[in-house]
């Protein structure tokens, strides 16, 4: 994981390889996901903590989730309201 870069959009997630083919960064991973809630934080085990609204309602604690993604290979490992 010390070589990717996360990037999280509006609906999406994704990684890169901050050394690919050439020199150049290329895509590892991409996940979609709901709409971000503010900063999400790395754990020294790789995986990435990602507050989400999933539901159409922002104002409905049951609408936001916090989702477990492992940085090396761009699965969920868990997700909690």
């Amino acid at each position: 994981t010390d070589s990717r870069v996360v990037v999280v959009s509006n609906g999406g997630v994704r990684a890169y390889e901050a050394a690919g083919r050439e020199g150049r960064p290329e895509i590892a991973w991409t996940r979609s996901v709901g709409t971000p809630l503010g900063h999400g934080a790395l754990s020294r085990d790789g995986v990435y903590y990602l507050p989400l609204m999933v539901g159409p309602n922002p104002r409905e604690p049951r609408d936001a989730e916090v989702w477990a993604v492992d940085v090396a290979t761009g699965a969920v490992r868990a997700k909690t309201t």
